[in-house]
This record gives structure tokens, C-alpha cells and sequence, in this order.
């Protein structure tokens, strides 16, 4: 889950991969699920490395604050 919505160009930026001060991050396929109130949004992440908090920096990097999955709920299905 995050604050606010992404933008088409907020996917094109995971789509391309993102550049950190210790890794570049491969490109990532993300999609919103379901928007919710209070200006939140439910997000599909694909990725195929899980770096450093990753996921977390990657909307950092595009702005937007990402919520930890609540306990219990399996909100990744890890592919291997």
C-alpha cells in the first residue's frame, strides 16, 4: 500500500529501473490493484532481485511512502 497514486510516468520509471547511490536496480513491472480512500493505493510490485529495501527506495524515489504489509497478510508470492 501507498500514499497517493502512481503516474503513468511513475511506471515508466520502475519499468526502466532506478539508479541508487549502491546498486541499480533492475526494471520492475508495477500496477495499482485497487485505489483506496483517503488518497491510498494498493500496488502490484514485480521484481527479479530483492536489493537493500528495494521496493521501499524504488517509491521513495518516485515520491510516494509505502506502508509495510500488515502482519499475517501475504501481500508477496516470491517467485524462484
Amino acid at each position: 500500500m501507498i500514499d497517493g497514486q502512481l503516474t503513468e510516468s511513475d511506471k515508466e520509471l520502475f519499468g526502466q529501473g532506478m539508479q541508487f547511490k549502491d546498486f541499480t536496480a533492475q526494471p520492475a513491472q508495477v500496477k495499482t490493484v485497487k485505489l483506496l480512500p483517503q488518497n491510498q493505493s494498493i500496488i502490484e510490485v514485480t521484481i527479479h532481485e530483492g536489493k537493500y529495501h528495494q521496493v521501499k527506495r524504488m517509491f521513495e524515489q518516485v515520491k510516494k511512502t509505502s506502508a509495510p504489509a500488515t502482519s499475517g497478510t501475504n501481500w508477496a508470492t516470491p517467485i524462484r
